[in-house]
């Protein structure tokens, strides 16, 4: 476009696809261009939108980002993020207490705890040893001694009851089957599957 006799070049977010003084023309809604544009095509989906080349672009979804210009598609927040507003470049880190959250997740109240470890006051903690949890988010860790009899883990933050094992004292003759007191005379003083000494 001209002013004075003097061509100029289209400015960001505009376009022109015609010689001659005609004003330029601004890209569709929630895209933009680059300087000198000379069509229509040239106006791309802004960060946090979506659609196609030239045309309006909508923005993403609660739970989705899209970091970069163009008409590629908004992505899912990763497991541990979350994107609480339409239209995300990207997605928020849930804090440190409570460091879980699904795929997608769209607001901070889906933070929450890892396998292996439960909310206890305002964070998350690793189950205590003889205890285990086998999913992420909301709920309690679990006692060995509830899936069998006379059994514990070796550490805490156990993520299955498979790690669940034979007390100090305990014995099993082979795998799944219930752990029983080592024999009179006898002793075992260390976690998991081994033998009683005399």
């Amino acid at each position: 476009t001209g002013t004075d006799g003097k061509c100029l070049a289209c400015e960001a977010g505009k376009y022109k696809p015609t010689d001659g003084s005609a004003p330029c023309t601004t890209c569709p809604s929630a895209s933009s261009s680059p300087p000198a544009s000379d069509r229509l095509s040239n106006c791309t989906c802004n960060p946090g939108s979506f659609g196609s080349d030239g045309q309006a672009c909508s923005a993403c979804p609660r739970g989705t980002y899209k970091e970069k210009r163009g008409d590629s598609d908004c992505l899912d927040c990763a497991v541990g993020t979350y994107n609480a507003n339409p239209g995300g470049s990207a997605c928020q880190e849930c804090p440190d207490a409570t460091p879980y959250s699904p795929l997608g997740s769209d607001r901070r109240g889906l933070c929450d705890c890892f396998s292996g470890s439960e909310l206890r006051g305002d964070a998350c903690r690793l189950c205590r040893t003889g205890n285990y949890k086998d999913f992420p988010g909301p709920g309690s860790c679990m006692a060995c001694h509830n899936l069998r009899e006379n059994t514990t883990t070796a550490v805490p933050g156990a993520t299955s009851g498979d790690n669940c094992t034979c007390s100090l004292g305990f014995v099993a003759s082979q795998e799944g089957v219930p752990c029983a007191p080592c024999p009179p005379a006898t002793y075992k003083n260390y976690t998991g599957p081994g033998t009683c000494r005399a």
